[in-house]
């Protein structure tokens, strides 16, 4: 592995806004008095409060904690209580390496699957629309609890609900042994089930809330967007959501079943767990989460793709087979789409440290395209090179920022919306590209508008907006709540944003100013997703 940690870094989804996130849209209806803070659910009443002028109900179980034989299983209903339980205090996020595969940090329990409820202090008549926001984090890292999506409640009446789910190889291990145990789902898509899980609590509970059941949008960002994309493409997900929006990582590459096997074996053998080469379950169980993911970081050296081992498993009941083939298929959940990228996704990934750039040569280039971008791509190394020739050192950080950006994150998500709107099961698309050149981000570099900027817009994070950004912000929360509405972005008082056809393809281009929308063709230029296209054709 060379010194720029390459697609690994789709982790800094999550690292890069462990700060207080904020939130907004378009005004509610008349409100009456406040909302009461005792809801009863299904599993018993429980107990909120008021924080910052909305009503909260934090750590609210949603499922059993995956703990003992249930660790890799599929997630079983939460305890039934009679008593009024305490949901004032947010719970454990789920065990996690703090950089993934690098610095493994015992923060964080097993019994980690609970969410998190914002609405309104005082709610209208009528149910309100429903937002569930699944946190990125490269699938291992993360949590609910670092979203609070304040003001994106405040000035739009929508209900925001934020999760935790299985992480690391808690959430993704992939072995026969366990596929025997649970054939309905299979095994690799625990987290994907938590998910969906959560997705089905809110079916069942949210009208106690005021929210909508009919109207629940399921959201997320990087790796929380390529799960929400599939969501989308899994057949047990049907019925539990009316609409998706995804930033920067539908399609990001799952795990073919053949493969997430060979590792989890591998892991396995490495704690001892695999007697005369077979995996045993039981003794897996017994492993602690810290032990489990050192095996991870010690057989994930030697497998090209080790960034997403962590990564939904394909192929299995759940999730039968890749994004786009369920796009172009048409055997998908058909609800309307929101998806998008940034202009230079890949910055994050090279330069994405207080630091500076790591001094970067042609060797570590050349490393870096045979060790992340061919295993996860397909392009031959000779092709990237071709059409990302590096100069000269200097700009060396650069090329390999727009080869990862391009190849795993835009043309992907490209590509996603023209199989998405045209193929057999056409549904309404709305694309954007996120283009402001002076976005924010977590770190002291100025990056532009790479992965994650868009966060800045949409969860008001604690770095001030200049006065047009501001404007910006406030348009693209009040078109994410509209759709989470209605299935479509447009409303009164903003720019009109097309769907995304195969006859009339434009993009919206979000950025400081008036906004228009881009053309396809320009985007591609700009991405080279002509090359990229062919590599990314749908396959399993």
């Amino acid at each position: 592995m060379s010194k720029i940690p390459g697609i690994a870094c789709l982790r800094i989804s999550a690292m890069c806004v462990l700060a207080a996130l904020l939130g907004i849209v378009a005004a509610p209806s008349a409100r009456a008095a406040d909302a009461p803070l005792t809801v009863v659910t299904q599993q018993g009443p429980i107990q909120g409060s008021f924080v910052a002028g909305l009503r909260r109900f934090a750590g609210v179980r949603y499922a059993a904690p995956p703990t003992g034989k249930l660790r890799w299983m599929p997630p079983a209903p939460a305890p039934v209580h009679s008593q009024v339980v305490s949901a004032t205090h947010f719970g454990s996020q789920c065990p996690q390496a703090d950089g993934a595969y690098t610095t493994p940090d015992e923060g964080g329990s097993e019994d980690c699957l609970y969410l998190n409820v914002f609405t309104p202090k005082s709610l209208p008549a009528t149910p309100v629309p429903v937002m569930l926001y699944i946190h990125g984090g490269s699938f291992v890292d993360g949590s609910g609890a670092l979203y609070p999506p304040n003001s994106m409640v405040s000035q739009t009446g929508v209900i925001v609900v934020t999760i935790n789910y299985r992480l690391g190889l808690l959430g993704g291990l992939a072995l026969p042994q366990l596929t025997a145990q649970s054939p309905q789902t299979g095994s690799g898509d625990y987290a994907l089930l938590d998910q969906q899980a959560a997705l089905a609590w809110v079916r069942a509970n949210i009208a106690a809330f005021g929210g909508d059941p009919s109207r629940v949008t399921v959201w997320g960002e990087s790796a929380g967007a390529s799960y929400t994309c599939e969501n989308v493409a899994s057949p047990s997900a049907a019925g539990l959501f009316s609409g998706a929006i995804a930033e920067s990582g539908c399609n990001i590459p799952g795990v073919p079943q053949t493969s997430a096997y060979a590792f989890g074996t591998a892991v396995a053998t490495a704690l001892n767990c695999a007697p005369n080469g077979t995996p045993d379950p039981a003794c897996l169980r017994r492993q602690t989460p810290l032990a489990i993911t050192n095996a991870a970081i010690a057989v994930a050296g030697n497998i090209p793709q080790s960034e997403f081992n962590s990564a939904p498993t394909i192929g299995t009941p759940t999730l039968p087979t890749t994004v786009l083939s369920a796009f172009q298929s048409g055997n998908f959940n058909r609800v309307p789409l929101l998806l998008g990228s940034n202009l230079d996704e890949g910055r994050l990934f090279v330069y994405g440290n207080d630091a500076g750039p790591i001094p970067y040569t042609f060797g570590a280039y050349r490393s870096d395209i045979t060790t992340y971008v061919t295993p996860n791509t397909g392009a031959p190394e000779s092709a990237v090179y071709r059409n990302y020739p590096p100069l000269q050192d200097i700009l060396i950080p650069e090329t390999y920022s727009a080869v990862v950006g391009d190849g795993l994150i835009s043309c992907n998500t490209e590509y996603s919306d023209e199989l998405a709107s045209s193929g057999a099961g056409a549904v309404p698309v709305y694309s954007y590209e996120f283009t402001d050149p002076q976005a924010p981000n977590a770190i002291v570099i100025p990056l532009g508008p790479t992965h994650t900027s868009e966060l800045f817009f949409l969860f008001n994070l604690p770095i001030p907006l200049l006065p047009d950004e501001q404007t910006l912000a406030h348009d693209m929360r009040a078109y994410w709540a509209n759709f989470a509405a209605t299935g479509n972005p447009n409303g009164t008082g903003l720019a009109p944003w097309p769907t995304f056809t195969s006859a009339n393809n434009p993009l919206l281009n979000l950025t400081p100013g008036p906004l228009q929308s881009l053309k396809l063709s320009n985007f591609n230029t700009d991405h080279h997703c002509n090359f990229w296209q062919p590599y990314l054709a749908p396959q399993l």
